[in-house]
């Protein structure tokens, strides 16, 4: 992994991963609609904690998805 802002002047850094937080919901248990498509809306997310040797920070955060769409369509 590379710092994207020390990449953006061709500086070189060391990147840390000091931390990661986790926000659980309630279970999401996977469904199957009306059709018999099953259906897996995982609200849970993840947040990795980043930093370069330079002094920048950053985040990157994962959620559950589905293949419908879910969350940026409500169905």
């Amino acid at each position: 992994m590379e710092c994207r802002k020390c990449n953006d002047v061709n500086l070189k850094s060391t990147v840390f991963y000091p931390g990661i937080l986790i926000s659980p919901d309630v279970e999401n248990t996977p469904f199957y609609d009306k059709l018999g498509r099953m259906h897996h809306h995982d609200s849970n997310s993840v947040t990795a904690l980043y930093r370069c040797s330079r002094g920048h920070h950053w985040t990157e955060k994962t959620a559950g998805d589905c293949w419908c769409g879910w969350p940026d369509e409500v169905k």
